[in-house]
């Protein structure tokens, strides 16, 4: 089985105040927002062998994606938002229902667990993907996540 991983080139950060780095940061915004540098997935040798069970994508080891934070995996050709809910990871396709725009450029509201696309203000419950408001009225795809040897895993499991 072959391990997919998240591509520094592709990875972008959101902080909880939903300010983002842009599509090829390599850190990501902390409550201080201050840059932390470059991603270390904090997995090594075999405990990262271990975790490459089947197709699960590596969005990033635990400690970088706190509480109110948010980032995007790609799993093949899906952008997947990938949202820390008070403790609670989520993963939503990074696609508004309404536009083909990416939500991870609109802000992730980590107290009430929505996020707003930024082109036309449709916002989503991250927990499920369920619209919210107009102008969507259809859900947002959602993703397993798994917590495992304190990294976040993530899959596009549609077949």
């Amino acid at each position: 089985m072959a391990l997919k991983s998240l591509d520094p080139a592709f990875a972008g950060m959101t902080s909880k105040s939903g300010k983002s780095q842009g599509a090829k940061s390599l850190g990501k915004k902390s409550k201080s927002s201050k840059n932390k540098g470059s991603k270390s997935t904090g997995l090594t040798g075999k405990a990262l062998e271990e975790s490459a069970m089947g197709d699960w994508v590596f969005v990033c080891a635990t400690s970088q994606l706190l509480p109110g934070e948010s980032t995007v995996a790609w799993d093949g050709d899906t952008p997947i938002l990938v949202c820390n809910y008070d403790g609670d990871y989520y993963a939503l396709e990074d696609k508004c229902s309404h536009e083909d725009f990416e939500l991870s450029a609109g802000n992730y509201d980590g107290e009430a667990a929505t996020v707003e696309c930024v082109l036309h203000g449709a916002k989503f419950d991250i927990r499920d993907g369920s619209p919210l408001c107009a102008p969507a009225y259809s859900p947002v795809p959602k993703f397993p996540v798994k917590v495992e040897n304190d990294g976040v895993w993530t899959r596009d499991d549609r077949g």
